[in-house]
């Protein structure tokens, strides 16, 4: 049994022998490299930048499934914030201002402009702006992250392409 393999480089068509535990070499004659393929019971060779080609294709699909499952969970972690977002209501803020607003009328109606219905007046007031702008920032806390879902969903599309290379 020959403990090497005799190949034509397919540059320059010379007869190339391969001993069993070559992994990379040139051909004598025209000096291209080549980096011998195993796989199946059969010997093949490919043009050393094929190889890496080849290498960087793995590499690039492995480095696109971790970067998958992080955007995933990513993702994940957005749309849960952004439920979150919902469950802070401020609906306690409207009533309590309308009624501090109502109450506040009703004494400075009795009373003829007490101190006491004027404050409340103010307060309430400043209680339903203070929950129009709690509201305002909640709308804009949500825009944020639907933008940021949006992109990390486009970024897994573009991961999901190399991935099904």
């Amino acid at each position: 049994m020959a403990d090497f393999t005799i190949i034509t480089c397919p540059q320059c068509n010379n007869k190339l022998q391969i001993g069993k535990n070559v992994g990379q070499f040139a051909c004598e004659s025209c000096g291209t490299e080549f980096v011998v393929d195993r796989s199946g019971g059969i010997i093949s060779i490919l043009p050393l930048v094929e190889g890496i080609r080849k290498v960087q294709t793995g590499v690039d699909k492995t480095a696109a499934e971790l970067a998958l499952a992080r955007l995933r969970r990513d993702i994940e972690q957005l749309q849960e914030d952004y439920r979150g977002i919902d469950k802070d209501d401020n609906t306690g803020l409207y009533v309590g201002g309308v009624i501090a607003f109502f109450i506040g009328g009703i004494v400075v109606s009795n009373d003829g402009g007490g101190v006491i219905g004027a404050i409340l007046i103010v307060g309430g007031i400043l209680v339903v702006i203070g929950g129009i702008s709690a509201s305002m920032d909640k709308n804009k806390t949500k825009q944020e992250i639907s933008k940021k879902i949006r992109q990390k969903q486009s970024e897994s599309a573009n991961h999901e392409k190399v991935v099904n290379l």
